[in-house]
């Protein structure tokens, strides 16, 4: 199966452009119990850059041998109060998103298919695809964003804190 990896092409080692930046992850308990709508990317975690830091979707290099580098898994979970059952797998799309203050994107690129990020939960981890450093960062009064688009099967979905979630992204202050 083909594994996503995100990357600034010229990236070699640690972080590229910000190599005092620090890790940061995701997980189930983050995300915002949003309600799934068919068709539509919906916005299932976000979170806003305070001044002076700078904020960018993955972690480390693309060389899957680095010992930094970031691997990734995103098993999305129902929990029970909209149209599917407590547990149930969502299936769709992840999209990684840059959006400004008034909530429009100014930056995305779909990571990968749920089906196959929740199936990279049980590859050894590094089989899991890399989620290596992605540009542009985002700035002051923007925010970095999760979101979701699903079928007309999964309408009314809501996304549980249960979900089994690790993605990354790279915090860097000073800026």
């Amino acid at each position: 199966m083909a594994r996503p990896t995100l990357y600034n092409p010229r990236q070699r080692g640690n972080s590229y452009l910000y190599p005092d930046s620090s890790p940061q992850f995701i997980n189930g308990a983050d995300l915002d119990g949003a309600t799934l709508q068919s068709g539509e990317y919906i916005t299932i975690w976000s979170e806003d850059v305070k001044a002076d830091t700078l904020k960018f979707f993955g972690f480390g290099p693309r060389n899957r041998e680095a010992a930094d580098a970031s691997f990734a898994y995103c098993e999305l979970l129902a929990d029970g109060s909209g149209t599917g059952a407590d547990g149930d797998q969502i299936s769709g799309k992840l999209r990684l998103a840059i959006v400004d203050s008034t909530g429009d994107d100014i930056r995305r690129r779909v990571f990968g298919d749920l089906d196959d990020l929740a199936d990279a939960k049980g590859d050894s981890r590094t089989d899991r695809p890399m989620q290596a450093e992605v540009q542009p960062a985002a700035s002051q009064d923007k925010s970095l964003a999760l979101q979701v688009k699903v079928d007309a099967s999964q309408d009314g979905v809501v996304v549980g804190n249960d979900s089994n979630v690790k993605l990354h992204y790279g915090l860097y202050s000073g800026a």
